[in-house]
């Protein structure tokens, strides 16, 4: 299986690392805002680099037309929310039947579409084939600066939502952390982690820091890259007893190691160009007996 555990070009020069795919005991996750899926987009391009990221359950955010996931992962069952929001910017988990089955239908949580303006949170019930019961949480929350306020909202009813899901959860995705008026972007970062640790949530650091790119306030054809998109798990995950625990950002964010560079229409940045403006972010966890104890779940 090829990882991204170093610098490397997902998608061109990836990462080799060992295989974790048939171990039983540990699960890679993935998150990719896939940029209002499909467009323009490369199809072929993105089922190599799904393919290489080698994920057991990825969570794809701007999903436009909900069928066309099924074609980035051959053979994995495909859970896509009802709604999303004025935008139609669906949410959708994809998971391999080998390794994993629903143990309850996935659902959606209304209260962060903030009466049907935004997306829900997609909730995936998940047991795997050694019969532990995983809560796979995806989030693609109001973007912009302007929608700080909002933000917040949205943020206190995951909250709630998680608070009521087990200790073997994991939270996922765009959560456009852009800061506010009064407020930078690492500072409501800051203030996430702080609302999160509220339902015992703890986010894994990314490599490299970055997780996006966008134009940036010079228009000049010059991408900036930003930090959007994160993996939070829950406390039944061994990463409290593991520091080194983190995620990783593949295509151009690996690529460039979250410097500038440009892309234009005559000489296109690759991955940007027939992918997404948003770097897919993966994790591989260890899947501990724990997950199983009654004593962890009473306590969460």
């Amino acid at each position: 299986m090829l990882l991204g555990a170093g610098w490397g070009a997902l998608g061109r020069h990836p990462v080799t690392c060992p295989s974790s795919r048939d171990a039983n005991d540990q699960l890679k996750i993935a998150s990719w805002n896939l940029c209002n899926f499909p467009g323009d987009h490369d199809i072929a391009w993105m089922q190599r680099t799904v393919a290489e990221i080698g994920a057991d359950v990825f969570a794809f955010q701007e999903v436009r037309k909900p069928d066309a996931v099924a074609n980035l992962v051959p053979g994995f069952t495909v859970a896509t929310s009802t709604s999303g929001g004025r935008r139609n910017q669906y949410l959708s988990v994809a998971f391999d039947p080998t390794r994993f089955e629903l143990r309850d239908p996935a659902w959606q949580d209304e209260r962060l579409t903030m009466d049907g303006l935004v997306r829900p949170a997609w909730i995936v019930p998940l047991r795997s084939s050694s019969g532990q019961a995983i809560d796979v949480v995806v989030v693609h929350l109001k973007a912009t600066r302007s929608g700080h306020a909002l933000r917040l909202q949205q943020w206190d009813a995951l909250v709630d939502l998680l608070r009521h899901r087990g200790s073997h959860r994991i939270v996922l995705g765009d959560f456009n952390v852009a800061g506010g008026p009064d407020m930078t972007a690492a500072d409501e970062l800051a203030r996430l982690e702080m609302y999160l640790d509220r339902a015992r949530m703890t986010r894994l650091p990314t490599v490299g820091g970055c997780t996006a790119y966008w134009q940036g306030v010079r228009h000049d054809a010059w991408l900036e890259a930003s930090t959007l998109d994160f993996i939070f798990v829950g406390p039944g995950w061994p990463k409290d007893a593991d520091p080194s625990q983190v995620s990783h950002a593949g295509t151009h964010c690996q690529t460039h190691r979250c410097d500038p560079f440009r892309s234009t229409q005559a000489y296109p940045d690759e991955a940007f160009a027939r992918g997404s403006d948003h770097c897919p972010i993966f994790a591989t966890l260890q899947i501990l007996d724990s997950l199983h104890d009654p004593s962890l779940r009473s306590r969460d």
